[in-house]
């Protein structure tokens, strides 16, 4: 029997109709939930305003920058802008990303993204960034998407520094400038729903994200803000939680599984000693005393369980350009701490070292410790832990314009530096130059003109050799803080959730996955 070649060839036609007729499958939506237990909660909302690992954690989810880091490897990558150039040595150029708006729907171009840096590196907003955005002056607009950025100065980092600033909408600001301290308007894959101070933030996936938003591992994230890590480690055993963050080694160990690394964190005493009150460590034996009455390997073994490293006398890593190799912790040596404290008179004296609770791996513990084995040397330190904010307004109350702000800042202070700039005169532009927002140390010319003038060198080895000089100075003279360690960041999970640390600790939850 012949073949019938017009009724197969009507069958196909009909097949391939009725495919094409068929409604398009909707792609696949985010769904479930995320639930992370921080130990503190952010005190403002507005992202470019003050400097704190709990704004970062939460706000990073719905506000981005022009650039942003690999989670790896920690190389600048795009973000907001696809490319950038140097134009010359004080001209940058970036080409924005397009078909970007924030959730409210206002686009994202030049404009904009002149306004949130012009408005970041403002004096008068003050924002507590400034340390990374010395020598930053102005954008301005070359074309709808084409911003240039102007420095002062030649400025080798400026891309770090960018890192920290993120764009915020132009409209939405400027229609009610108080707005962004309490609501959230970003270009990023997260969205606000509500922030209840004291409990909890919810976020929802953003459908208008620029991104793949179907990639996101869940569609709601909650926060917790539990002070106590006991109980965040508690809400990830009973099934509340899916990350219980900062935890110290033995109590990680109580959940389903934990996560440890190095981030680019130094344990820190700031020492402040531009007050009347504060005038007894101007004396740098005083200042070696302090250093020689810690014992940092019996605090690393015990507190921190063998999750943490020596910080080598210096303030930030060896992956930090200008680490010096030459330096080493101070010796634990009580009997010259105690002679150096009976000669200048000090025994007795009492100083209260400030602390806090649930921002840092073991921190009030480390508070308690340090201020005990000081106390041995015949100083009387007394711990007072107190909330973030209080902690925060200490820590830049240094740089008060009022007095009677800058007498009540306590002459000890620990701290947990963070670098995730990469960048010497990050930490030098805020701890130690004696203009820097945190800075104690009175003025040393010697120290502070070469913190200037090595801002704008241009040659990476010249600026990485001059930078561990200033170390070693500082070293000498035990200015500007005690260094204490580097801790592991340790972080409880749920068994469902899988994630790894990223070395500047940001957490986010884009870059997660749940087990199905």
């Amino acid at each position: 029997m012949r073949p019938k070649p017009l009724l197969i060839g009507a069958t196909v036609f009909v097949f391939i109709a009725a495919l094409v007729l068929m409604p398009k499958t909707a792609p696949a939506q985010p769904t479930g939930t995320i639930t992370i237990a921080l130990g503190t909660e952010p005190t403002t909302l507005d992202p470019q305003l003050r400097d704190e690992g709990p704004l970062r954690y939460t706000m990073n989810q719905v506000y981005e920058g022009l650039v942003a880091r690999h989670p790896r490897t920690m190389a600048i990558i795009p973000e907001l802008a696809e490319r950038w150039e140097l134009v010359n040595n004080t001209t940058w150029r970036f080409y924005l990303r397009k078909g970007v708006q924030f959730q409210d729907g206002e686009p994202f171009n030049a404009e904009v993204a002149a306004f949130a840096f012009n408005r970041a590196v403002n004096p008068e907003y003050a924002s507590q960034y400034s340390s990374y955005w010395v020598g930053f002056k102005e954008a301005r607009v070359v074309d709808e998407y084409t911003v240039d950025i102007l420095t002062s100065q030649p400025v080798p980092n400026l891309l770090g520094g960018l890192y920290f600033m993120k764009i915020v909408p132009k409209k939405w600001v400027e229609a009610n400038p108080d707005r962004i301290l309490t609501e959230a308007n970003g270009t990023g894959p997260y969205k606000l729903v509500r922030f209840t101070k004291g409990d909890r933030m919810i976020l929802t996936a953003n459908p208008t994200w620029w991104g793949d938003w179907t990639t996101l591992p869940a569609k709601d994230v909650v926060f917790l803000f539990r002070p106590e890590e006991g109980v965040r480690v508690a809400a990830v055993k009973a099934g509340e939680a899916d990350m219980a963050a900062h935890l110290g080694g033995e109590i990680a160990r109580l959940a389903p599984k934990f996560v440890h690394k190095p981030v680019l964190e130094v344990f820190l005493i700031r020492l402040n000693y531009k007050t009347k009150s504060c005038a007894w460590l101007n004396d740098v034996e005083v200042r070696k005393a302090l250093n020689y009455a810690i014992d940092r390997k019996g605090i690393r073994e015990s507190l921190f369980q063998g999750m943490a490293s020596p910080s080598y006398g210096q303030p930030f890593l060896e992956v930090i350009p200008g680490f010096n190799k030459e330096l080493k912790d101070y010796p634990y040596d009580l009997d010259k701490a105690r002679e150096i404290i009976k000669k200048k008179g000090l025994v007795g004296k009492e100083i209260e070292l400030l602390g806090l609770e649930g921002r840092w791996v073991k921190d009030r513990e480390l508070t308690e410790v340090l201020a005990s084995q000081l106390s041995l040397s015949g100083l009387k330190v007394r711990p007072r832990i107190v909330e973030y904010r209080t902690w925060l307004d200490n820590l830049f109350g240094v740089s008060s314009k009022e007095e009677a702000v800058r007498e009540r800042v306590p002459c000890l202070q620990l701290t947990n530096h963070s670098n995730e700039a990469m960048d010497p005169d990050r930490t030098l532009s805020f701890y130690i130059w004696d203009k820097g927002r945190g800075s104690g140390k009175p003025r040393v010319p010697a120290i502070d003109e070469l913190i200037e003038t090595n801002r704008s060198e241009l040659d990476p080895e010249k600026r990485a050799a001059t930078y561990a000089r200033i170390l070693k100075m500082l070293y000498d003279d035990a200015h500007a803080y005690v260094a204490l360690l580097a801790a592991d960041v340790v972080h409880g999970l749920s068994e469902r959730l899988e994630w790894e640390p990223r070395l500047d600790d940001l957490i986010l939850v884009k870059e997660m996955k749940l087990k199905k």
